[in-house]
């Protein structure tokens, strides 16, 4: 297995979809190639990141029906909303574009008449003209259900917006422009502005972009590194219908349905043979996408989340620099710094600086927080700890702060989860605890 394959299927591995075979060509491969091996982290620790973008936190407060409204996480549980196949690909991205169907289906639906003269070229040839693309999950499962993009005259990205109604934090908006993202946590009145130039633009390509998709299929065939088989419309209005058996992925069969007349890809779908069947001819369906929408222009508006609710807290960490640079520092150093300089700031009734340590939520919702202690005082910070799941990468820093209100002191103690701010990795932030 070289690197292309590997990199295509890293998602599938990483999501458990890949069958025994596919999984041990691709830990073969990451055991030998640095380049592989640091995707594969960038995927893994994005695919943690957005299962537990809503997963609750421990909260210390000092009003608790305050801090329940506040968001503790960042811009960190958004990365590569991947796919594989559109099945738990953009599960959490990132989550399922697909629910994974088991009947089992013998491999001749899937297999057909070889046709070396289908035009493969014409298909390739009509989908460089998409522009604009309305892509949909079927059915949308639990994660992403409705994806839409736009692409300049050189096939690159320019706009994108993807919608996911249930996931695990609830509904979802994520936007995407001029290397930045956005993303609308519903049930969570929040939307988060990170820095995102790289992984959903590789999204669109590998996914979304049907050109893209059809000069991979196209080159595949070239180097012989995938067999297409086709089969001609049975009726008028019928999609061709083409299956990909792969040479370095025999477990897999990919199935393309394009339109006979414009031919422009109108499905893409996924299927895996089916562990244990003793002829070794079934296979289930991992997932499918529809391409709707061609060139249809959209309202650029549609691209932005300019008129969200007003009980929608924003926060933007592309406008200010949230967190603190690590510099020469430690991990552990710069961990216990961020919460010093938290209830520093807070004590001293900063809350703009307090907000910027806090993942940078704003000034107002930290003084809400805050703002009834008359005096905070840090009495002691503990040593971090690693978090006891590691791919969180926070550092556990217990705290003691001393809270005057009305001449009234208290000891409130608690822990706060630092980490590095998404796209940011030399500044470091709280992200909950607090």
């Amino acid at each position: 297995m070289n690197c292309t394959p590997c990199r295509e299927q890293l998602v599938g591995y990483v999501e458990g979809l890949l069958d025994q075979a596919a999984a041990g060509e691709v830990a073969s491969h990451l055991e030998t190639c640095a380049a592989c091996r640091a995707e594969f982290e960038e995927v893994r620790r994005l695919r943690e990141r957005l299962l537990r973008a809503g997963e609750p936190r421990r909260q210390v407060s000092l009003d608790d029906a305050v801090m329940d409204r506040i968001v503790n996480h960042q811009a960190s549980e958004i990365r590569r909303i991947a796919m594989h196949r559109f099945h738990k690909v953009i599960h959490s991205v990132l989550a399922a574009a697909a629910a994974v169907a088991v009947a089992a289906l013998a491999v001749g639906l899937l297999m057909s008449t070889s046709h070396s003269g289908y035009a493969l070229a014409q298909t390739l040839e009509a989908n460089r003209g998409v522009r604009f693309v309305h892509i949909q999950a079927d059915p949308p499962g639990e994660g992403l259900a409705d994806a839409w993009a736009q692409f300049d005259d050189e096939g690159r990205l320019l706009h994108l917006r993807l919608e996911f109604p249930k996931t695990e934090d609830g509904a979802k908006v994520v936007v995407w422009q001029k290397g930045k993202a956005e993303v609308w946590f519903k049930d969570k009145k929040t939307a988060v502005v990170v820095y995102e130039s790289k992984v959903l633009a590789q999204l669109s390509q590998t996914f979304l972009d049907s050109q893209q998709v059809m000069e991979r299929l196209y080159a595949a065939a070239e180097a012989r590194r995938a067999t297409i088989e086709t089969m001609e419309p049975a009726g008028k209005g019928e999609p061709v219908r083409l299956t990909v058996i792969w040479s370095d992925r025999p477990a897999i069969r990919e199935v393309y349905l394009v339109d006979r007349e414009t031919k422009l890809l109108q499905t893409r779908e996924s299927y895996g043979k089916v562990d244990g069947d003793a002829d070794g001819d079934a296979y289930r369906l991992l997932g499918r996408c529809q391409y709707l929408g061609y060139n249809e222009p959209i309202d650029p508006a549609f691209f932005t989340l300019a008129d969200l609710p007003p009980d929608v807290m924003r926060v933007d960490q592309t406008t200010q620099e949230v967190g603190l640079a690590k510099g020469d520092m430690t991990d552990n150093q710069v961990a216990v710094a961020v919460v010093r300089q938290f209830f520093e700031a807070a004590g001293a009734k900063d809350y703009a600086t307090a907000g910027r340590m806090y993942s940078g939520i704003p000034a107002e919702k930290v003084k809400e927080i805050l703002g009834q202690a008359d005096h905070v005082q840090i009495v002691s910070l503990g040593e971090p700890t690693p978090h006891a799941r590691p791919e969180t990468q926070f550092l556990c820093v217990p705290f003691e702060v001393e809270l005057e209100t009305g001449g009234a002191k208290s000891i409130k103690k608690g822990t706060a989860y630092v980490r590095p701010v998404y796209n940011q990795p030399d500044r470091w932030a709280i992200d909950g605890g607090i």
